[in-house]
């Protein structure tokens, strides 16, 4: 009897004539034709985690940053990586100066 192994995937998707934008996904999905590639891609409502997205999208006119979509995708190479990670996620909100000022004060 055959045994299927199910193992991550990162599909790479992306249109020739930049009608659709280069997609990385990870899937448990094997592709293997356009209708296994629909499912793979396929954009769920619910991600879980708003820091870490199942799905990256970059338009054709910007440049593809493997090192970005990797840290969007939650895939850390090394310790540095998800230094960056969890730094860019604190830096993230954005206070205005009275905010930062009464936080100061209170520290």
């Amino acid at each position: 009897m055959g045994q299927h192994l199910v193992r991550p995937h990162l599909p790479l998707t992306t249109s020739f004539d930049g009608t659709m934008a280069t997609t990385a996904k990870l899937t448990a999905v094997s592709v293997v034709c356009h209708n296994t590639l629909s499912v793979a891609v396929r954009d769920e409502s619910d991600h879980g985690s708003e820091a870490v997205s199942t799905v990256v999208k970059v338009n054709h006119p910007t440049r593809f940053n493997v090192r970005e979509v990797r840290m969007q995708l939650g895939i850390f190479v090394d310790t540095f990586d998800k230094w960056m990670f969890q730094t860019r996620l604190l830096a993230a909100p954005k206070i205005d100066r009275a905010t930062a000022s009464q936080a100061s004060k209170s520290v």
